[in-house]
C-alpha cells in the first residue's frame, strides 16, 4: 500500500496506527492532555485518530459514543474539546494565526487598528478604493452595519462579509470563503424568512439528510460553513442572532418619531448610491427642450429648465456634485384584505430617485420613508422630511459614497413631483376635499355650484369642437360669451364673478376664480389670524374667508382655537413695544390688538419650498381607471338596470373574458366577472384592463338596451284591467312609488292623473336616454385615455388631449343630463375626478407621460403589496418592527439580485455575456405581451369559435400569432366588414402553414388582440361573428379603415341639438 508523505516527511499512514498518547507525546506535545480523551469520559482505548492535516489539527474519534472532535496541532493555547469544525477555525483564526495560510485581512480582535492585507495575488488583483477609516468618516451610512457591508461590497464581498460574521462571529474573512457557498446560504437566508415554521421544519430535515451524507472531509474544510440543522441554528445564524444575516443586512437607520417610523432622506440616497442602482444624474442631462419628442421625466420642460438653472450655477463651482430627482408618493391601505374601514388603516410615504433611461422607474429604488396610523398627525413627520431636503442641498460639508463611479461627491437633491389620489392629495396639503363647495377641481378654488349653469359647453362651442375634431383641429374656444366651456383659468369672465358668501369680512364686490397657491395660503392664514386676535374679524368671518380659499375645516379650527388662546393670555394695546417687524406687518392689516409673546399656527409643512401646487400632480390610475372608466361602467350598469337588462348586457361579452384571463397579457389584466355578473374584486390593473376593452364590451348597447323596447303609452284597456306589472311600470316610468297591494297602486295611479288634469306626468327623462349619448361617451372616453397614455408627448398631442377631454366631458354631461334629478347635483360635479381631468394637459406640459407617474408599480401602490406580506399584528411598535422588517427584506432580495448577476455573468466573457443578457432580458420582458398556443390547433379552434387572438403585428402592418417552439402564423386581413362603435371590424383569414419568418427576428411593432364582432347573444356558440375581428394593441392604438395601426378618431353620433332641448 502506497504511503503518504506530508510536508514534514512524516508518513502519515503509520501515525493514524499510533496510540493516542504517543502520538501526542512525540507530535503534539504542547497539547493538553485531556483533549486525547473522550469528551464523554469514555475509556482512552476506544479514542482512534481519523485525519490529520500535515500540522494543522488532529481529528479523533470516540468508538464507542461517536462523538468526533478536533485538536489544533501542537498547541498550547487549546484547552478544550473542538467539536465543530467552526470551533478550530476560529481559534486558528484568532489565535493560531501562522496556521491561517491564506488569510489576507488581520483580525479585529487583535491589537491591530486598521485591517491590512497581504501580499496574495488573488486580492493585490482589485485594490480596494477605499480603506475603512475613510468609509467610517462618511456619516450618511448610518448603521455600522452599513459601513462595513458596502466597505467590502466594493471588491463585490458584502455577501461574504455577512455570511462570514454570521457563521464565525468574524468581520474580516470575506476573502477566506467559497463563493457557490456564500450563495447558498443567502438562499437559504431568504428561504427561512419567507417560510411558515411547519416549511422551515421540513427544510431543516432535508438539510439533517444532505448533512449526514456527506462525506467526512466535507465538514472539516477550512472556512467551510455549517448548516442549519436545528431551529436555534437558524435564528443564530439566519434571523435573529446577534451576528445574523438579517440583523447586519444594510439599510438606511430607522427613527421613531412622534408614533411614526422614519427613515431619513440622506441615507436613502446614500443606500440607492451605494447599491449602484440606476439613476439619472441632471448634470449628464440634456438641457435643451424638445417639445414634440419628450419620453422621460428629464426631457420635460420643467426638469429641463431645472438643468438649465443647474448648470448654470455649477459653472462657478469645481466639486463634483451629483443633482439626482425624487418623486413621492403616499397613501393609507388596510393590512388585513378587507374593504371597509376597520381602524387600523396604515398610511405609508414612499419617496423615489429616478433612474436612468432602463430603468426610470427602477423598483429598487423606491424606500419607505414613513409608517404610521392613517388617523395619526403626519406634520411631524412632513416637517422632519421638508428639513432633510434643505439640510442635504444647503450643507456644504456633506459626502456620499457613488460606488458606479468608485468616488465620493456632493449630493443634490430636487423634489420634482408628489403623487398621490385625491383624498390623500388633500388631507396632506389640508385642502377642503372635492365636496367642498370651493375645492371640485384640485388647485382651483371656485364655487362649481354656482358656475355649474355655465361651465359645461354651450351648443354652439359642442358643435365647433366636434366640428373642429373631425378636421383634425384641436383648438378650443376660451372666449364665448354664452358658457365657460370647461375654462377656469379666464377669471375676467363674467361668469367667474359669484356673490360674497354669508360673514365673509369683504362685503361688497365680488369673488372670482382663482388658482390655489402655497404662498397664498399662508399669508391668507397669517392674516385671518392677526385679525382674529386683534378681535378685527369674528371666528364666523375667518371661517367664511378661509373656506372661500379653499383651507380644510381641521386648520380653520386649529387657528381660531390658538387665536382665542392667545387673545385670552396675554392681550397688548401698545404696539410700540413690539419689534419693528411685528409692528410694521400689524400696522399693513391695521391691527391695533395683538398678543405681544404671540407664536403662530404652524401651517402644514408641504406649504414651503421645495413644494408648490403644481408639484402634486394628478395620479393617473387613480384618476382615470379608478375614477373615471369606473364611475362610466358603474352608470352603465345602473342605467341597464332600469331596464331589467344589466345580466343580459353582462352576458353578452362576460364568457369571453376567461380566455383573455387565460393569455395572462402582462398589458391586459382582465378578469373573469363575478357569479352575479358584476365587478367585484376588480383593482386598478384590472379597471386598466376594461378600458382598454370598453368599446368592444359595449358594442351591444344598441341593440340590447334600444329605448324602442320599452312602450311609454298607457296600457289600451280601463285601469281596472291593468295587471300588476303594467300599473308598477307606468309608476317607474313617472318617477312614483311603485311597492303596496294592486289596489293601492290603482289608487296611485288614480290620484297621479287628477293631479294632472292637462295630461299625464311627464315620464322621467332617464328612460327616454338614446344609446347614441351612450355610444358617444363612450367611444370619447376610450379615445381620451388612449392619448393620454401615450409613451411620448408632443405640444400637438397635449393639444389633441386637450380637445379630446373637452369632448368626453360634454359627452358625459349630456349623458349623465338625463340620469340626475334636476334638485340634485350633476354627477360630473358630485363625482369629483371629472373635473380633475382637465389638469393632465398641464400636468403633460410640465412633466411629460403621465405613464412616468403610474403609481400601480413599486413607485406607488406596488409597494403596498411589500408591507402587506411583512405585517403581522397592531402592537405598540407595530410600525418600528413593519418598517425594520420590510427594509430587511428588501435589502435580502436586492442582494439576491445582484447574486444572480454575478452567477449568470462570468468574468472571462464579461462584454458578450452583457449583450446576451441583454437581448435575453428584452426578449424575456416582450414575452410577457403575447400568448404562445399549444400547437396550431389550438389557434385555429379559437380563430374558428370566434375567441380573443393575441397577436404580434410587425412593421409592415403584418399580423401574426405565436404557438410552441416559436412558431408563427400569418393572420391576414381581408375587407372591412362595419364601424361599431369607433372600432373598425374586418373579416381575417389564418394561414394554414407556418410563416418564415423567425420569431426572434421579427421586427415588432406592437403586440395586440383580435376582438371578435359580438352579437347580443348570451349563447357562447352564437355570441361572436366568426372570422370578424377588430384589432387593439398595447399602444392603445387600434386598426383603422386603412388597415394601419393609429389613434382612433372621433365620429359624433346623433343630433346635439337634441342634448340642449
Amino acid at each position: 500500500m502506497e504511503q503518504n508523505i506530508n510536508s514534514k516527511g512524516i508518513e502519515t499512514d503509520s501515525l493514524y496506527q499510533l496510540p493516542t498518547n504517543k502520538f501526542r507525546q512525540k507530535h503534539s506535545p504542547n497539547s493538553n492532555i485531556k483533549l486525547f480523551t473522550c469528551p464523554n469520559y469514555c475509556d482512552r482505548d476506544n479514542v482512534i485518530i481519523t485525519d490529520i492535516d500535515k500540522g494543522m489539527y488532529i481529528v479523533l474519534l470516540c468508538e464507542k459514543c461517536n462523538c468526533s472532535w478536533s485538536v489544533c496541532y501542537n498547541c498550547r493555547h487549546q484547552q478544550k474539546h473542538f467539536i465543530t469544525p467552526l470551533q478550530l477555525q476560529r481559534h486558528m483564526y484568532n489565535i493560531c494565526q501562522n496556521k491561517a495560510s491564506n488569510a489576507p485581512i488581520t483580525s479585529r480582535s487583535t491589537p491591530r487598528k486598521k485591517m491590512k492585507f497581504t501580499n496574495d495575488n488573488k486580492f493585490n488583483e482589485r485594490p480596494m478604493v477605499f480603506q475603512l477609516h475613510t468609509f467610517e468618516k462618511l456619516k450618511f451610512f448610518g448603521r455600522e452595519q452599513n459601513t462595513m457591508y458596502y466597505f467590502y461590497e466594493q471588491l463585490n464581498q458584502g455577501p461574504h462579509y455577512l455570511v462570514g460574521r454570521s457563521q464565525y462571529k468574524l468581520q474580516n474573512i470575506a476573502f477566506l470563503l467559497d463563493d457557490d457557498e456564500v450563495f447558498c446560504h443567502f438562499r437559504l437566508a431568504y428561504m427561512f424568512l419567507s417560510m411558515n415554521s411547519k416549511q422551515c421544519n421540513i427544510q431543516r430535515k432535508i438539510l439533517q439528510y444532505f448533512q449526514h451524507n456527506v462525506p467526512t472531509s466535507f465538514h472539516h474544510r477550512r472556512w467551510g460553513c455549517s448548516l442549519p440543522l436545528d431551529q436555534a441554528t437558524v435564528r443564530r445564524l439566519y434571523t435573529e442572532g446577534k451576528n445574523s444575516i438579517l440583523n447586519h443586512l444594510p439599510h438606511p437607520s430607522i427613527l421613531k418619531i412622534d408614533g411614526h417610523s422614519y427613515v431619513p432622506i440622506s441615507e436613502i440616497i446614500q443606500d440607492c448610491l451605494a447599491n449602484n442602482n440606476p439613476i439619472c444624474d441632471l448634470m449628464k442631462c440634456s438641457k435643451i427642450f424638445k417639445q414634440n419628442n419628450v419620453r422621460f421625466i428629464w426631457e420635460s420642460k420643467e426638469v429641463t429648465t431645472l438643468i438649465n438653472n443647474i448648470q448654470s450655477d455649477e459653472d462657478t463651482t469645481n466639486d463634483e456634485t451629483m443633482h439626482l430627482m425624487m418623486l413621492r408618493w403616499s397613501d393609507d391601505f388596510e393590512p388585513n384584505n378587507i374593504k371597509k374601514n376597520k381602524g387600523n388603516s396604515i398610511w405609508t410615504f414612499t419617496v423615489t430617485i429616478v433612474g436612468n433611461e432602463t430603468n426610470q422607474n427602477y423598483e429598487n429604488n423606491t424606500y419607505i420613508v414613513s409608517i404610521g396610523s392613517k388617523e395619526s398627525d403626519h406634520s411631524e413627520i412632513e416637517a422632519r422630511f421638508l428639513n432633510d431636503i434643505h439640510r442635504i442641498n444647503d450643507y456644504e460639508n456633506q459626502r456620499f459614497y457613488v460606488a458606479s463611479s468608485k468616488k465620493i461627491v456632493k449630493v443634490k437633491i430636487h423634489l420634482i413631483a408628489c403623487v398621490a389620489d385625491l383624498p390623500e392629495r388633500y388631507d396632506t396639503c389640508n385642502i377642503s376635499r372635492g365636496n367642498g363647495n370651493f375645492t371640485t377641481r384640485w388647485g382651483y378654488s371656485s364655487h362649481v355650484q354656482v358656475l355649474q349653469k355655465h361651465l359645461r359647453s354651450c351648443e354652439q362651442c359642442f358643435k365647433a369642437s366636434i366640428k373642429k375634431i373631425h378636421q383634425s383641429d384641436f383648438s378650443v374656444n376660451e372666449n364665448c360669451n354664452r358658457c365657460l366651456n370647461w375654462n377656469f383659468d379666464n377669471t375676467n369672465h363674467s361668469f367667474h364673478n359669484i356673490d360674497v358668501p354669508r360673514f365673509h369680512p369683504i362685503v361688497t364686490g365680488k369673488i372670482q376664480t382663482r388658482k390655489i397657491h402655497f404662498q397664498d395660503l399662508i399669508t391668507s392664514c397669517i392674516v385671518a389670524e392677526l385679525k382674529l386676535i386683534s378681535r378685527q374679524w369674528t371666528a364666523n368671518q375667518v371661517t367664511s374667508y378661509l373656506s372661500c380659499k379653499g383651507i380644510k375645516m381641521s386648520l380653520i379650527n386649529k387657528i381660531i382655537t390658538n387665536s382665542d388662546l392667545l387673545y385670552e393670555l396675554n392681550p397688548v394695546d401698545d404696539l410700540k413695544t413690539l419689534d419693528p417687524k411685528s409692528h410694521k406687518l400689524l400696522s399693513e392689516n391695521n391691527i391695533t390688538h395683538f398678543a405681544k409673546d404671540h407664536k403662530p399656527t404652524i401651517l402644514p409643512p408641504v406649504w414651503y419650498k421645495p413644494y408648490s401646487m403644481e408639484k402634486w400632480i394628478d395620479a393617473p390610475m387613480h384618476l382615470l381607471f379608478l375614477g373615471v372608466v369606473k364611475k362610466t361602467n358603474s352608470i352603465i350598469d345602473k342605467w341597464s338596470t332600469l331596464f331589467s337588462k344589466q345580466k343580459t348586457l353582462m352576458k353578452s361579452f362576460y364568457p369571453m373574458l376567461p380566455c383573455i384571463y387565460n393569455m395572462k397579457l402582462e398589458w391586459c389584466k382582465i378578469i373573469p366577472l363575478c357569479p352575479n355578473m358584476t365587478f367585484g374584486g376588480y383593482v386598478s390593473e384590472n379597471w386598466s384592463a376594461v378600458a382598454r376593452l370598453f368599446c368592444w364590451m359595449y358594442q351591444t348597447i344598441p341593440d340590447i338596451l334600444s329605448t324602442d323596447i320599452i312602450e311609454f303609452s298607457d296600457p289600451n284597456k280601463p285601469l281596472r284591467n291593468w295587471t300588476g306589472d303594467e300599473m308598477r311600470k307606468w309608476l317607474i316610468l313617472h318617477g312614483l312609488k311603485r311597492t303596496g297591494t294592486l289596489a293601492e297602486l290603482r289608487i296611485r295611479i288614480e290620484k297621479a292623473k287628477k293631479d294632472h288634469p292637462g295630461g299625464l306626468p311627464s315620464i322621467i327623462p332617464k328612460y327616454k336616454c338614446p344609446p347614441d349619448i351612450i355610444r358617444n361617451t363612450i367611444v370619447s372616453m376610450y379615445q381620451m385615455i388612449s392619448r393620454l397614455m401615450q409613451g411620448t408627448c408632443s405640444s400637438e398631442m397635449i393639444k389633441e388631449t386637450n380637445a379630446y377631454i373637452h369632448l368626453f366631458l360634454n359627452c358625459f354631461a349630456s349623458w349623465t343630463h338625463y340620469l340626475t334629478d334636476a334638485n340634485k347635483k350633476p354627477i360630473w360635479v358630485s363625482s369629483y375626478s371629472m373635473l380633475n381631468l382637465l389638469n393632465l394637459p398641464k400636468v403633460m406640459e410640465m412633466y411629460g407621460p403621465l405613464r412616468n407617474f403610474w403609481e400601480g408599480t413599486t413607485m406607488g401602490e406596488g409597494i403596498i403589496k411589500r408591507v402587506k406580506a411583512n405585517y403581522n399584528r397592531m402592537h405598540p411598535n407595530w410600525y418600528m418592527t413593519l418598517t425594520e422588517r420590510t427594509l430587511q427584506m428588501r435589502s435580502l432580495h436586492q442582494i439576491l439580485m445582484k447574486i444572480e448577476r454575478m452567477e449568470n455573468q462570468p468574468q472571462s466573457n464579461k462584454e458578450k455575456d452583457e449583450d446576451v443578457d441583454k437581448k435575453t432580458a428584452s426578449f424575456r420582458e416582450k414575452s410577457k405581451n403575447y400568448h404562445v398556443y399549444t400547437d396550431f390547433t389550438c389557434l385555429q379552434q379559437a380563430f374558428d369559435n370566434g375567441q380573443p387572438i393575441s397577436i404580434i403585428i410587425d412593421k409592415q402592418m403584418t399580423i401574426y400569432a405565436v404557438v410552441c417552439n416559436d412558431i408563427v402564423y400569418e393572420i391576414k386581413t381581408r375587407r372591412l366588414v362595419e364601424e361599431v362603435y369607433g372600432l373598425y371590424y374586418y373579416e381575417f383569414s389564418l394561414a394554414n402553414e407556418r410563416s418564415n419568418v423567425v420569431l426572434e427576428n421579427l421586427d415588432i411593432f406592437d403586440f395586440g388582440l383580435l376582438l371578435p364582432r359580438l352579437t347580443g347573444s348570451a349563447n357562447f356558440e352564437e355570441m361572436s361573428m366568426k372570422k370578424i375581428y377588430t384589432a387593439i394593441t398595447t399602444e392603445w392604438n387600434q386598426i383603422d379603415q386603412n388597415r394601419s395601426f393609429n389613434l382612433s378618431s372621433f365620429k359624433f353620433k346623433g343630433n346635439v341639438t337634441d342634448l340642449y332641448t
